[in-house]
């Protein structure tokens, strides 16, 4: 057997109910419980996804960390996180270190689905070797400020980062020999964040995914189980067209397990066993 998995970050399943998109709904799909997280914020959430650990257990408890080791460290203390939040409001001292990017699980020295697995692809994966968009995260922020100079600009850039996202997903999907292959986008989330009062845009994004979907499932062989999974949904902030993490999250398998409500954890041992793998062995 193999097991494609599609990181789709901040699929809203309400969201896929309403627009009954036919492919994101496979055999068996729902809500995954996020009670266990303090705070539902992307790292530590796929780290937990990845590793089969709580959050505590796999070091991963932040949204970001600073490029500079030296940093990091100093950021550990009370002293130097009062510092380090006055100093770094000068752009200029970017240019000596002092900028942030995603955790890294390999940081941690813990072993992921992709250290049990071989013959395993990992594409652009948060906490294993996704890296900061620096450009489209803060061309987000402007379009929030001024969406009318920069919303039109942002959302081309979602879109084209998809796309290629895509096509490097498909590349390895179709070509390589693999046996656990994982690709990821954060396009629901970007636009959730920006868009998730606006059910046009929200149902062309949508309807992008399901085509994404569609074309994964089409193409796939009887040996390949495919499952969608997001970090968290995107529910509607306040009377806004913006939108916010929900407490919960979207799994979508293309085999029945009979899951009720799912940690996020829980796909660990799913995924090795469906490959054949014991990772207390």
């Amino acid at each position: 057997m193999r097991v494609a998995i599609l990181g789709l970050d901040g699929l809203e399943y309400e969201l896929v109910k309403k627009f009954n998109m036919k492919n994101l709904m496979q055999k068996e799909y729902g809500i995954t419980d996020l009670g266990d997280f303090d705070e539902i914020i992307t790292p530590p959430i796929w780290a937990s996804f990845l590793t089969g650990l709580p959050s505590e257990k796999h070091g991963i408890q932040e949204m970001y960390k600073w490029e500079s080791n030296l940093l990091q460290k100093l950021s550990d203390t009370s002293v130097g996180m009062k510092w380090l939040k006055r100093i770094t409001k000068s752009s200029k001292l970017k240019h000596l270190g002092f900028r942030k990017t995603y955790p890294l699980i390999r940081d941690k020295g813990v072993k992921t689905i992709f250290d049990y697995i071989s013959r395993s692809f990992a594409i652009n994966v948060p906490t294993y070797n996704r890296h900061l968009d620096r450009y489209l995260a803060d061309l987000r922020r402007a379009s929030l400020k001024n969406p009318r100079a920069f919303g039109e600009r942002f959302e081309k850039c979602v879109y084209d980062k998809f796309f290629a996202e895509k096509n490097e997903f498909m590349k390895v999907f179709l070509e390589k020999d693999w046996t656990l292959l994982m690709g990821y986008t954060l396009m629901p989330d970007y636009l959730g964040h920006n868009y998730r009062g606006n059910l046009t845009k929200m149902w062309e994004a949508y309807a992008i995914l399901d085509d994404f979907v569609g074309d994964v499932r089409s193409s796939a062989q009887d040996d390949v189980r495919i499952l969608l999974i997001s970090d968290h949904g995107m529910k509607l902030l306040g009377k806004t067209i913006y939108g916010d993490h929900s407490d919960y999250g979207f799994y979508s398998t293309s085999k029945v397990l009979g899951l009720n409500q799912p940690k996020i954890t829980d796909f660990f041992d799913i995924i090795l066993k469906e490959l054949g793998c014991d990772a207390k062995a």
